[in-house]
């Protein structure tokens, strides 16, 4: 069996790569077929909205629409990431800097000048945003201001809801939106903490022809190509075209990723103010996952309770005759129609749909039986482990939704007023088969992995699950008296959820409503500088964790909780992409908890204990001369667990989370060498606590990850020759080599694993605009 498993594996592992070189071929040959040359500095998305009126002073006609109707995101560098303009539509046309809310606005020019190919990368100087359970080969989780963010709740793209359960493409991203605290407020369920929207790349007004490539150690290789444009009478249609095939091969050994994407934006200038748009993206890929380390059970409690030295990071636990693949299949597009209906109102309505085919597979890591004492979570005291043989085929997710969006100024009583009204809906599914396999293979040591038998056999019972969300929400934006706002909305939400094992029972049904109000008071003291204060709640809905094997009600629906939040902060614009800003939070949410019963297996239930999460976020940009670019960004973190159950863990710190976060990048463009561009980034993270508060006596064993930091050094080169453009870039991730423990996150079934920093590694690419 293990023979055959392998087998089927290269060879499928074979067509795959001819595919993807296939790929790569056909990429080419469609960017051979140029059109007039482009200027880069005109292919990006122009916005169409303006900044709202001083007070006092009249309601002045909208532009012309163009290619879009709703707030664009900043293209370049013109304004600091964090005072740029977001998609937060449904709240106010306003840019950042005048919006009582904080975020983060990753273009994708940054994300191609630093050679960033995943979601992990692209947040490393982002203070506020971190990793959680992020490993090579498999989907990405984020956690911000502390909070894990949701797979179904807490990502967006163009502004609708998918989930986050397939890996991502940056390719097709104009932008990536890291908002903050805006539980509530962009979206009436969602996990506190933030949200993530990616900003798809729009038809350009000038011809864009654009490929590159890149390539890393170890025979690593990607090649993308970027085309747009309109065509027909006055340049009606319009095109975006994205195409990408990569091949990654990292320092960890037996690991390996494949894949391809392919999507389409096109929009049509119906009439004046009048935009359709559509797009189709289809990614494919095939990757070896590679699964946590665990903490150490010297005392032998049962769990582990000793931070193992930092082990080598080119080891690989998923590493059997008969490992398989991770495979995710994702096809996801949307329609879009915005209208004006007068100088001052449009409407805007979007619907959109996501489909995931996943086969997840794994040898999988998690506990060890070779002591007297089993040990759960964490690995036994001589680094053994247990090895499970993971198997979930032709899993199926669906995630559709719809949005009416309208959009207004008014002038009343001598103030002036920016409403938004909108309906929405969404139809969220998992479908599993009846079984998957979970099953027990052996032992190894960690340390020096050993070949086991498979046990592939599904015998473990599934647990399918719907979400249908409705949604209505009004947002009023009052300008008054010298320079004074007030913010003020609520989104009222109604939730149904069923959950079914799949063989028909343990059939769960909830049908809630709540409602998710936010307010806030701005005032602007001075030209571009804005103080606010900021309040409002979020609701969110979960399941238990679909393990059989731990919980006595696996897979579950969860009632709905609510989250509270408040924000205080100031942002100043200094103009010459200067500027920085400064924001204190305090987010409250209930969390899980697991209670013990008559019976062999605990329940999941949502009960009174709370994580409350206080800090402080600060950031800067600096230009002080055309030569020279300084940015800095921190986050102070308090984040307990409150209200709980057993009062020794009152006040526990809540799990990799880092009290201290700081990030700084350096960039220099020397005079005497046009074109040329040194960048300099350092992170650094402080301790963060790896046990968490649950049932066991952990208060006599606290486990932190040491402090650590890191430094990535970027070298960028631009020229132009005969009217091509050419960009060369050069990286090195980790310069030091350092090695530590990167991460800790406990997963939502109890589990606590390791994750090691990425060893230092190389990449050189070249993108070709012509």
């Amino acid at each position: 069996m293990a023979r055959h498993d392998d087998t089927r594996s290269r060879r499928d592992a074979d067509k795959s790569r001819a595919a993807c070189h296939a790929f790569t071929v056909a990429a080419a040959l469609v960017l051979a077929a140029t059109a007039p040359p482009a200027r880069a500095d005109d292919s990006s998305p122009t916005a169409l909205t303006s900044p709202p009126p001083e007070p006092g002073t009249a309601l002045t006609p909208p532009p012309p629409p163009s290619s879009r109707l709703s707030p664009a995101l900043i293209a370049g560098q013109a304004q600091p990431p964090n005072l740029g303009t977001a998609n937060v539509e449904s709240l106010s046309d306003a840019p950042l800097a005048q919006t009582p809310l904080s975020a983060s606005v990753l273009t994708a020019t940054r994300l191609a000048e630093r050679g960033v190919d995943s979601l992990s990368a692209a947040i490393r100087d982002i203070p506020a945003a971190s990793d959680n359970y992020n490993t090579f080969g498999y989907v990405e989780a984020l956690q911000v201001r502390g909070f894990m963010l949701d797979e179904v709740l807490n990502y967006r793209r163009d502004g609708l809801p998918v989930t986050s359960h397939a890996p991502v493409a940056l390719e097709n991203k104009e932008a990536v939106e890291i908002l903050y605290g805006a539980s509530g407020i962009l979206s009436g369920t969602s996990a506190p903490g933030g949200l993530v929207n990616y900003v798809l790349k729009r038809p350009t007004d000038t011809p864009l022809r654009e490929v590159a490539l890149s390539a890393g150690e170890r025979g690593s290789v990607e090649a993308q190509g970027d085309l747009g444009g309109r065509f027909g009478d006055e340049g009606r249609f319009g095109y975006r075209i994205n195409l990408a095939a990569a091949e990654r091969r990292p320092a960890i050994r037996d690991a390996w990723s494949q894949r391809a994407l392919a999507s389409g934006f096109f929009d049509w200038r119906v009439a004046r103010g009048t935009v359709v748009e559509a797009e189709v993206e289809q990614h494919d890929v095939r990757e070896i996952s590679v699964p946590g380390f665990g903490l150490l059970d010297t005392a032998g409690v049962g769990y582990g309770t000793t931070l193992p030295a930092p082990i080598d990071p080119r080891l690989n636990l998923n590493n059997q005759p008969w490992t398989l693949p991770f495979e995710s299949r994702e096809t996801t597009g949307s329609l879009r129609l915005a209208q004006q209906l007068n100088d001052d109102w449009r409407v805007v309505a979007k619907v959109g749909s996501q489909r995931v085919r996943t086969n997840d597979r794994i040898a999988f890591p998690d506990g060890c039986s070779s002591q007297p004492t089993y040990v759960y979570p964490g690995l036994c005291g001589n680094y053994d482990v247990d090895v499970y043989d993971y198997r979930s085929n032709e899993e199926r997710r669906l995630q559709n939704g719809a949005q009416l969006q309208l959009h207004g100024r008014v002038v009343t009583g001598g103030f002036a007023h920016e409403l938004s009204f909108g309906l929405g809906a969404s139809h969220y599914s998992e479908r599993y088969p009846q079984d998957q396999a979970y099953n027990f293979a052996g032992t190894i040591d960690a340390l020096a992995p050993t070949a086991l038998a498979p046990a592939p056999l599904p015998q473990t019972l599934n647990t399918d699950a719907s979400r249908r969300i409705g949604e209505a929400v009004a947002f009023d934006t009052i300008r008054f008296g010298a320079g004074w706002s007030a913010w003020a909305g609520a989104r009222a939400v109604h939730v149904a959820q069923s959950s079914e094992q799949t063989d028909g029972t343990e059939n769960v049904n909830l049908s809630q409503h709540a409602v998710a109000p936010f307010g806030a008071l701005g005032y602007q003291p001075w030209e571009r500088g804005f103080a606010y204060i900021a309040a409002g709640s979020g609701v969110e809905f979960g399941a238990v964790p679909n393990r059989p094997l731990a919980f006595a009600n696996p897979g579950e629906v969860l009632p709905v909780s609510r989250s509270r939040q408040v924000e205080v902060g100031y942002k100043q614009d200094a103009g010459n992409g200067s500027g920085w800003t400064v924001a204190l939070f305090q987010i409250e949410r209930p969390t899980p908890e697991v209670l013990a019963t008559s019976g062999p297996l605990p329940v999941e239930t949502l009960g009174a204990q709370v994580q409350r999460n206080r800090g402080v976020d600060v950031s800067a940009t600096w230009r002080p001369t055309p030569h020279w670019l300084g940015q800095v960004g921190a986050e102070v973190l308090d984040a307990r667990i409150r209200n709980t159950p057993d009062p020794r863990f009152e006040d526990w710190h809540a799990t990799n989370v880092a009290p201290f976060s700081a990030s700084t990048r350096l960039e220099w463009l020397p005079a005497s060498l046009p074109g040329f561009a040194v960048d300099n980034l350092v992170v650094f993270s402080g301790r963060k606590p790896a046990l968490p508060a649950n049932l066991y006596d952990a208060g006599a064993y606290e486990v932190s990850l040491p402090s650590y930091r890191q430094w990535d050094l970027g070298l960028r080169y631009a020229t132009t020759w005969s009217g091509l453009r050419a960009t060369w870039t050069a990286h090195v991730d980790n310069v030091t080599d350092r090695r530590y423990w990167r991460e800790a996150p406990t997963a939502s079934w109890g589990a606590t694993y390791l994750f090691p920093a990425a060893p230092r590694s190389f990449r050189v690419g070249v993108r070709l605009a012509f």
